[in-house]
């Protein structure tokens, strides 16, 4: 297990190919169903190659939902190229170098995007609309609990 919380599990089975994670997984989940107590029950989902998990619910990998010959896609959770609370810019720069890094296995293609979109946005070559955050209030200012910063600047 590389990562489990509440709802879900996430295993590293050790096998070379997505046929055979799905064949496995199916197995793992059928056995933790049959050998815990109701209601516990344990339901394959799908099988991600390659996967990279930066932290606790904050991945992205190359998910292979309903079988081996279905064509993969790009799942991300929790990182700036899914999150609202960041500039386009923020969650552009991070897809591409997402689909560089999981579709086309270019981690050095990566970099060099990631260098020449902060040597753009350095040297002002860089739309300011890709650098703004939009945020609006959910209820009364004084509502919040905690001071963020765009019910300061509301205030």
């Amino acid at each position: 297990v590389i990562y489990g919380d509440t709802d879900s599990v996430m295993c590293r089975l050790g096998v070379p190919t997505v046929p055979e994670a799905m064949a496995m997984g199916h197995e793992v989940a059928a056995w933790v169903s049959e050998h815990f107590p109701a209601p516990i029950r344990l339901q394959f989902e799908k099988v991600y190659c390659p996967y990279l998990l930066i932290s606790k619910k904050r991945y992205a990998g190359l998910c292979f939902p309903s079988g081996p010959a279905a064509a993969p896609a790009l799942d991300c959770k929790g990182l700036e190229a899914v999150r609202r609370d960041n500039c386009p810019l923020a969650a552009n720069l991070v897809t591409a170098c997402l689909r560089r890094i999981l579709l086309h296995r270019d981690p050095a293609g990566a970099v060099l995007h990631a260098q020449e979109v902060i040597s753009d946005l350095l040297c002002d070559r860089l739309d300011l609309s890709q650098l703004v955050i939009t945020k609006e209030l959910t209820r009364a200012a004084r509502d919040y609990a905690a001071p963020q910063p765009h019910v300061s600047l509301a205030q």
